[in-house]
């Protein structure tokens, strides 16, 4: 599937993605960036919250953002479908107020669903899943 880069409050067209969250039969749509450069799915609290999750019962993970700050995340089992693919992952939840427009689509738990190609300069990119 192809999606146009998207420019959220007037910032730099990224790659950001729609894709429906689950948990236990309840489900939310969320924004996600599709960063190659995220390990992992982060995601917000509030998210988890709306689905049920108790983001303190998971596994807590001591996590660096790009700036060198750590924080302390949740990682919880979650279902996410792209499109029409339909998958088991996790992420990795905290109160993090950018995370709030958008989480992150991470290289564990997203990339390896799909063969991820980013046209920078056509202003898309493409998620294939992979068989």
């Amino acid at each position: 599937m192809r999606i146009k880069y998207t420019a959220l409050d007037g910032a730099t067209n990224r790659p950001y993605a729609d894709v429906e969250v689950s948990k236990d039969g309840q489900s939310e749509t969320y924004l996600v960036l599709v960063d190659s450069g995220a390990d992992i799915n982060v995601f917000s609290s509030e998210i988890a919250e709306s689905l049920g999750i108790d983001v303190e019962r998971g596994e807590p993970l001591s996590v660096r953002g790009a700036t060198g700050d750590e924080q302390t995340f949740y990682l919880h089992p979650i279902t996410v479908k792209v499109g029409e693919d339909l998958f088991n992952t996790s992420a990795a939840f905290a109160s993090v107020p950018h995370l709030e427009s958008a989480g992150l689509a991470g290289q564990h738990g997203f990339f390896d669903h799909f063969i991820v190609k980013f046209d920078a300069e056509g202003g898309e990119f493409e998620l294939n899943p992979k068989s």
